[in-house]
């Protein structure tokens, strides 16, 4: 009966290890959102075209680029008058080198804002993005930065 109850507890303890390794490695590997969607934008190849929804893969009605990263969600949609409640897009821990993109429902409900780092990616600002707008993807050989062109964006 001894050495049967010690090869149960070394296999309890083994399991108990495993599952715990799991969601070690699950915690230490996953990628937030904002990184997974700059690693995807980092990988187009200079001239290639994609569209908005190819790289940020969740349902959306339309997006808005904007530049201002302090500014509190509700007090953009005041300040650029637009039909949108992004009242929880603020961002936390930003810098003056950061953009946003803040994604929106078809009725102007807040869905995400994505936060870029503009020594890493510079985005046209001040448009409207809907999922098939065409990105033209291109890095600036100076500092190699990627550069992205939105085709047929419209400004606000």
């Amino acid at each position: 009966m001894g050495l049967f109850y010690r090869l149960r507890v070394k296999e309890f303890i083994g399991i108990i290890l495993f599952i715990v390794f799991v969601i070690f490695a699950v915690i230490v590997f996953k990628d937030n959102g904002d990184e997974h969607y700059t690693k995807k934008i980092k990988s187009l190849k200079p001239g290639e075209s994609i569209t908005v929804s190819e790289i940020f893969d969740f349902e959306f009605d339309r997006a808005y680029v904007f530049d201002e990263p302090y500014i509190p969600g509700e007090h953009l949609a005041e300040i650029y008058n637009l039909d949108i409640s992004i009242d929880e897009g603020k961002v936390d821990s930003v810098t003056d080198n950061c953009g946003r993109i803040v994604f929106v429902d078809k009725n102007g409900e807040y869905i995400y804002h994505y936060v870029y780092f503009k020594n890493d990616i510079l985005l046209q600002e001040r448009v409207v993005l809907f999922p098939s707008t065409i990105i033209q993807a291109n890095i600036d050989t100076s500092c190699g930065r990627y550069t992205l062109e939105f085709v047929e964006a419209i400004e606000f």
